[in-house]
């Protein structure tokens, strides 16, 4: 009995606060981001899963009739649209094609996440006013299409593995968002377990793993900033533009026109 209270409340109870926290962790990087200008060493796509992600369990949660999901969720779909939107404006101002193409991806995720959410939607509402097996099977197709997502998000950190173990630096693994990562999947893996749920406990498993390693990688490979290149002094015009003497073409100087006349009278 007491397993099963801490397993069923105490975990997604517990899981819920920690999905907040998680959610919350990259503001002041986004926001330092957004006064420098550039979003450096961070990297947006898991944004854009968690986007995907949270639409999806937010109406699993709503046929399940499951609270902690739903309040899981919600705030980590706002958030994670608010942090999309902030990187968009960021790599717009940008003067690379590069970031033009991240941007471009990040735009065309936002939109068929929209879509995406108005087909979930749509097919909740049907399913919801329909008997209980087909609330149920609604569910579990709405289930794996989170699942798929979820496992998309906690696989985004490994975009950016190889280049940290490639050239040693670990600036774009942001410790305290896998720090975050790991405690969330160990809490809702145990919860899933314990409903019984695959589309809970199948991608925290993976989570769990996935989440780990990258914050292994994040402690034992050290960061480096980039060093800004030192701007170089400005030199005045005159003396780029002034000519330097050459004493192989030196000339003799010119005299004054008035002094060339007065010779010319004494003669």
């Amino acid at each position: 009995m007491v397993s099963g209270v801490f397993f069923t409340i105490v975990c997604p109870l517990i899981g819920t606060i920690i999905c907040c926290g998680m959610w919350l962790a990259p503001l002041p990087a986004v926001l330092a981001a957004k006064k420098n200008g550039s979003l450096g060493e961070l990297n947006p796509f898991p944004w854009v899963a968690a986007y995907l992600n949270c639409i999806a369990y937010v109406t699993y949660s709503v046929l399940l009739k499951d609270y902690f999901i739903w309040f899981a969720n919600v705030p980590g779909l706002c958030l994670a649209v608010f942090y999309a939107l902030m990187s968009i404006t960021i790599l717009a101002r940008s003067n690379l094609s590069a970031d033009h193409k991240r941007m471009n991806i990040l735009i065309g995720v936002l939109i068929f996440g929209f879509f995406l959410f108005s087909i979930l939607g749509f097919a909740a509402g049907l399913a919801f006013v329909g008997r209980d097996d087909e609330r149920e099977r609604a569910a579990a197709v709405i289930g794996n299409t989170g699942m798929c997502f979820s496992i998309m998000y906690y696989f985004a950190p490994l975009s950016t593995a190889v280049t940290v173990i490639r050239t040693k630096n670990s600036a774009s693994l942001y410790a305290p968002m896998l720090a975050l990562n790991l405690a969330n999947a160990l809490l809702w893996m145990s919860y899933g377990l314990a409903i019984g749920e695959v589309a809970v406990f199948i991608p925290n498993i993976l989570g769990v793993i996935v989440s780990g390693v990258c914050l292994i990688l994040s402690v034992v490979i050290p960061k480096r900033e980039k060093v800004p290149d030192e701007p170089k002094e400005n030199v005045a015009f005159d003396e780029v533009s002034a000519p330097q003497s050459n004493p192989m073409f030196a000339t003799a100087p010119v005299e004054p026109i008035a002094e060339q006349q007065n010779v010319y009278a004494r003669l």
